[in-house]
Formats: C-alpha cells, structure tokens, sequence
C-alpha cells in the first residue's frame, strides 16, 4: 500500500490527498434545526433549569414567614348581631394560612444552614459523575431529586423538625451541580466569542418562580403551595431536559454542520487520546502555591457571602423590618434578581467585545466593580435609617 511519505521522510508524488474539506462529526439523522441556533436554545434551556434549582432552595426564605408563628392580625367583632347589644372585643387570628410551626432561631439558622452542607458533599461526586457520565443524565437526575424533595417538603415539615432538614440537605445538592452545569455548557456549546454571555445569562437567576412565593404564601392556598408548585415545574425541566440536551453539539439532532462549525470555530482540538488524558496527573501542589489561584478563591468566598446574605434573608428584612407585606417583599426580591441579571449581561456583552483590555485585566476591572460595589451598598445600608424604606430597598437590590 503506497504511503504518503516516502522512506526519506518526503511526500510520496504517487500518492495525493482528497481535496474534499474537514466534516465536523454530527449526528447522522436531522429533524428540525432552530435557524443554526440551536445553542441558543440550549442557553435558555440550562439557565431556566438552573433558576429552577436555586428557586427550589429559596423558596424556604419566603415560606418562613407564612410558616412560622405569624404575628396575629387585630380583628374587630362583636358579642351579637344587635348594635344596642354589641359589646366590641379585639379577636386575633394568624396573618397567614397555614401558619403553625414555632422554630426556635436556632432551628431557623439551621434549616437556612443545611443547604451549604448538602453542596459541600456532593460538590464533588456532581463534578466527578458529570465528566463520567455526562451531563445530560447527571443533571437530570440532580434536577428530579431537588424537585421530589421540594414537593416532599410541607409533609417533612408536618412529620419533624429532622425529615424538613433532609429534604433541605437534598436541596442543597442542587446547588452542588450549579458552578459545573455551567462551565460544561459554556465550553461545550457557547463558541469562543459568545463565552461571556453565555456565563453571563447562566449564572444571571431568573426570578420566574420566585414572584410566584409571595403570592402564593399569602392566598388561600397557602405556603405548602409554594413548594408544590416549584416541585411541578421543576419535574417538568428534569424531562425536557433529558429530553433535548446533549452532551455534545455533533451529538445533537438539531445542530447543523454550520453552526456546528461556528461552535467549534478556534477551538483545540482533542489531539489526545482519551487514555493518555486519563494519566495526566492534576498539579495540586502547583494549584494550591498559585497567588491567582488564592486570589480567585478569596473572590468567590466574598462573591457567594454576599449573595447568599442578600438571597437568604432579603424577604425577612423586607417583612419583619421594614414592614413589608409578603407580596410585596417578593415583588422586590425579583426586582433585584432581574436588575443583577441585566448587569450581568450587560458585563458579559461587554466583556466579549472589549478588545484593548487583555482577559485577566478585563476579569480584574469586572470583579472589583462587582465586589467593590457591592460593598459599599451595604456599608450605605447600615446608615440608612429604617424609617427610610425606599432608600433601604434601592439599597439592598
């Protein structure tokens, strides 16, 4: 059989090459392609499941307030139908239905605490099982495990303090997938221009079920409603997106050998083999000896600290503090989680198209922006006095 290079190490003349261009592998069979789109779809897909699983772990900072022991809402009445008779009394009766479990705060800390313990322990087993097996089954079956113990969440509550700390636990565990959903999305279907907005719209939440909290709490259907509800709509993700995504855009239906092509337009190739990649050996010690490594952690600690002060405790600072109501603390809520994601995306737009900035001096200016600011806001809102609500809120959103 005639070789393409000869014994000397140059091309063999008698043989030529076939001038027909690269094929990207794709899948084979096409059914429907969203105008060579359909990474976009994928974007919305993953950032809606990916709201529905921080919904899911919230919904808890809302319910709290219509749970609990609500403060009793002054009634008048009377002794009798006859107004010569009528003798008026004060009559007292729970603000919010439903309303009957008294948690110590201690028991409250807990049931806000839990979550973080159920991320630390399936942080890594997530991020190990979605490089095993894929993140099309490993995020679906996060997605079917957060909905079932959101929906199992009144009866745990009615059971025992112990059954509602592990349906939060498991809760928790959704918040394990957050960070690794998001960077195999990004670096599997977003291409090298579009990596900014698609981080950016990723981990921007979309408050769809949170303004439904409110609302729900304080109808007469009352707080279990929330969690059935965000249990449902979860379920529904779980389905749809086993049923859609894939792990690899060549793997999908609907991906077209065009916008397969701008998708992969740049990247590395995987001139390794899959065995030879199994021997690389992580460089922990390097890792862990790396100022910008410590850096980025001391930034993602500050990062998390804020919002989950923000997210965890933003609807009882609207409530208990400034006075108020449930609908309208949730109202604000979404307010601010939309006014974060418009400032996301406008950053990640950004990001992608200034071009004088290098990448590292474009992740400094954004991050110290983020943080410093954030900062200052809180700072400002330790001096606001209460009686100032409106300045609160602008403050804190």
């Amino acid at each position: 059989m005639p070789t393409l290079l000869t014994d000397t190490g140059e091309k063999n003349p008698n043989v030529s090459l076939p001038e027909t261009p690269f094929k990207w592998p794709v899948a084979e069979a096409k059914t429907f392609i969203f105008a060579h789109r359909t990474r976009y779809v994928i974007l919305a897909l993953g950032a809606i499941c990916i709201s529905a699983l921080l919904s899911n772990t919230i919904a808890f900072n809302f319910t709290v307030i219509c749970m609990t022991e609500s403060p009793l809402t002054i009634v008048n009445t009377s002794l009798a139908n006859d107004s010569s008779l009528a003798i008026d009394f004060i009559a007292l009766r729970p603000r919010y239905p439903g309303g009957k479990f008294n948690y110590s705060s201690a028991e409250k800390s807990m049931l806000f605490s839990v979550l973080a313990i159920g991320a630390l322990v399936f942080v890594f087993p997530s991020t190990w099982l979605m490089k095993r097996f894929g993140a099309r089954k490993i995020f679906a079956a996060i997605l079917f495990v957060s909905g079932a113990a959101t929906g199992l969440a009144p009866a745990a509550a009615h059971l025992g303090l112990p059954y509602f700390v592990v349906t939060r636990v498991l809760q928790g565990a959704g918040m394990a997938a957050f960070m690794p959903i998001v960077g195999t999305i990004t670096t599997n279907w977003a291409s090298l221009k579009q990596n900014g907005v698609f981080v950016s719209i990723l981990t921007g939440f979309l408050p769809f079920m949170t303004m439904l909290s409110g609302e729900l709490c304080a109808s007469s259907a009352g707080w279990p409603a929330v969690y059935y509800v965000h249990a449902t709509i979860t379920l529904v993700l779980c389905a749809v997106w086993y049923g859609f995504y894939r792990d690899t855009p060549g793997s999908h239906p609907c991906v077209s050998n065009i916008e397969l092509e701008k998708i992969s337009r740049g990247k590395a190739t995987h001139s390794l083999s899959q065995k030879n990649n199994s021997k690389m050996a992580v460089p922990y010690k390097a890792i862990f000896m790396t100022p910008a490594v410590w850096a980025i952690w001391v930034a993602t600690l500050g990062n998390y600290y804020a919002g989950q002060l923000v997210i965890v405790y933003m609807p009882t600072f609207f409530n208990n503090i400034l006075g108020y109501s449930i609908e309208d603390a949730s109202r604000y809520a979404v307010l601010g989680c939309l006014i974060q994601l418009f400032v996301k995306l406008t950053s990640g737009l950004a990001s992608d198209k200034i071009r004088f900035l290098s990448g590292t001096n474009k992740l400094r200016l954004f991050n110290t922006l983020a943080l410093g600011s954030c900062g200052v806001l809180f700072v400002a809102l330790s001096f606001i006095p209460f009686s100032h609500s409106a300045l609160c809120v602008i403050a804190l959103t």
